[in-house]
């Protein structure tokens, strides 16, 4: 059974959450690594301030230059030499979701994308 592809911002966002909570364990797990996002958004504004993701002071090309380090260091503990460690591998890809929501958040703040 296939379904019609959404045509407006409800309908795909309901269809993005039906997507998510599909799946009991992520379900479950999604409170615990929402909250590390959060501390990671804190963390990285308290040491970098103006120079933060989410600060007004960042142009978007200054957010994307601090997303591609952190995706850097993401592959770089894909390789052999990455350590292998996968509490290490979470740690990257919850300072790349930090970074990628406080630029989502600034955007919104700027009303630049009708959400």
């Amino acid at each position: 059974m296939t379904r019609a592809l959404p045509t407006d911002v409800n309908q795909l966002r309901n269809a993005l959450l039906d997507l998510l909570t599909q799946d009991d364990r992520s379900a479950a797990a999604r409170p615990a690594v929402l909250a590390d996002i959060a501390a990671e958004r804190q963390r990285q504004h308290a040491e970098h301030g103006d120079h933060a993701p989410d600060s007004p002071h960042m142009t978007d090309r200054d957010r994307f230059a601090v997303l591609v380090e952190q995706v850097g260091e993401v592959a770089q503990q894909l390789t052999p030499n990455g350590g292998g460690n996968p509490w290490r591998l979470r740690d990257e890809l919850i300072q790349v979701a930090a970074v990628t929501l406080a630029w989502l958040d600034r955007l919104d703040e700027l009303d630049s994308i009708p959400f």
